[in-house]
């Protein structure tokens, strides 16, 4: 029995669902909110719009593009984290996992000292060249509110792996259980 031998692949949309659909469209408004934030700001701070565009095209790029840079590095990191994805689900072997239990973590997203848990973690079960753990983060969400079912899918290759395929639970199923690690 094994135990992270494997890298995981973190979900890039940060939840228990996946889609390439909504990864290509978060890539896509990023890159958009970029762009039009950069003009934007460059016409408001233009300060001679007589003057011609490429006289100036340094400062725009300095200066006011500074704002809109963030959103293009989301843009530039949903693109990369899509594709690593997609390489694994292509090229990559898939078997049944099963989600065994969950523990809730601290993470400090924005340097806040509050110390309440806020991030769910799963420890997933599968076969692959014998018995083989994971744990994924999933968000914030408890599993036994978000998830139908302890099944999932495991993408295995090379080194990495990628754990999708919840069954999510809809409004009126039951709720099932899971084992809650304390630490």
């Amino acid at each position: 029995m094994e135990r992270d031998t494997y890298k995981v692949v973190k979900n890039p949309l940060g939840t228990y669902y996946f889609s390439f659909a909504y990864c290509h469209a978060t890539e896509i408004v990023a890159y958009f909110f970029g762009v039009f934030l950069g003009i934007i700001i460059y016409l408001i701070f233009r300060e001679d719009l007589k003057k011609p565009f490429m006289s100036d095209i340094i400062e725009f790029v300095a200066g006011e593009m500074a704002l809109s840079v963030p959103f293009l590095f989301i843009g530039i990191y949903m693109t990369v984290k899509t594709r690593s994805v997609k390489k694994i689900m292509t090229l990559g072997d898939v078997v049944g996992g099963e989600v065994r239990s969950y523990e809730r973590i601290h993470v400090n997203y924005g340097g806040g000292v509050s110390g309440s848990p806020n991030t769910t973690v799963l420890n997933i079960k599968f076969h692959y060249n014998g018995l083989q753990f994971c744990s994924v983060r999933v968000g914030h969400k408890l599993p036994h509110k978000a998830l139908a079912s302890h099944k999932c899918k495991v993408y295995v290759y090379d080194d990495r792996v990628f754990v999708t395929g919840f069954e999510l639970r809809k409004r009126g199923m039951p709720e099932i259980t899971f084992k809650k690690k304390r630490y």
